[in-house]
């Protein structure tokens, strides 16, 4: 495949020559690769710095990780779960479908789904979303931390409302 814009090419200090990156091959779920779908969950979760936040919205600060696989009551009788959920300091809320790029009918899928989610998320009280997140973060092995717990991160004088 050739690229209109380059190679990008890994340089750290130990190797000022630098090393060109090759393209590495995703593969879909039925796949036996190590680059799927739940790899790419798990990378956003622990670097949310991957995110551009301030070019997608510029209100927005640091965003904090929450949980992955947020379950959902999509409406009749359907349930999903969210990749990733993100929250701000002053309680924003992000949420995050993570998909390999595969064809663009793709992207009307994604973005149906991602409507379905955010829709399902604000039909929620707070009280349901603080125990849908609390219930994610035990199945992936996380303490079991309150909303409020997790955007304060131990700051004092983080007002909760």
């Amino acid at each position: 495949m050739i690229r209109c814009d380059g190679l990008p090419v890994w340089i750290s200090d130990d190797d000022a020559c630098g090393m060109t990156l090759s393209r590495v091959e995703f593969t879909t779920k039925s796949g036996n690769g190590e680059y799927d779908e739940a790899w790419l969950q798990n990378l956003l979760f622990r670097h949310p710095s991957i995110f551009p936040i301030r070019q997608i919205e510029p209100g927005f600060e640091r965003l904090i990780p929450t949980c992955r696989e947020l379950p959902l009551l999509l409406g009749a009788g359907k349930t999903g779960a969210l990749d990733n959920f993100f929250i701000t300091r002053k309680g924003n809320l992000v949420l995050v479908e993570a998909k390999l790029w595969r064809n663009p009918e793709a992207r009307r899928v994604v973005i149906a789904q991602a409507l379905d989610y955010a829709s399902a998320v604000f039909r929620m009280s707070y009280s349901e979303l603080d125990a849908a997140v609390k219930n994610a973060r035990i199945a992936a092995g996380l303490p079991a931390a309150s909303l409020f717990e997790i955007a304060s991160d131990g700051e004092n004088g983080l007002d909760e409302v």
